[in-house]
């Protein structure tokens, strides 16, 4: 899905998706750990950073790892707002996943 997210005067594009085959990369009584693959764009579409984050998902909500978000070589301002965007991406699909 791509997806553009504006914040005060900062503009990024994300493409964020699930593959439908080996994206359930640990599962257990309290939750399991998914794959999401990632690509933040400028909005000029230049690649920011690409690659895949892992996401921890059980009944009370939809987590991305911090380890996968700090290795992100882009601004603060864009972690941030591929955090919302990743969540509000994967919360409708918690059910199919």
């Amino acid at each position: 899905m791509k997806i553009r997210s504006v914040f005060k005067k900062h503009v990024y594009w994300f493409h964020l998706f699930v593959p439908a085959k080996g994206h359930v990369l640990s599962e257990d009584s309290n939750g399991k750990v998914i794959s999401a693959e990632v690509s933040i764009l400028t909005e000029s579409q230049q690649l920011v950073w690409e690659g895949k984050i892992r996401v921890f998902i059980n009944q009370f909500g939809t987590y991305p790892q911090p380890e996968d978000l700090n290795r992100i070589q882009a601004s603060d301002t864009a972690k941030k707002m591929l955090l919302i965007e990743l969540r509000r991406y994967i919360k409708p699909q918690k059910a199919f996943l």
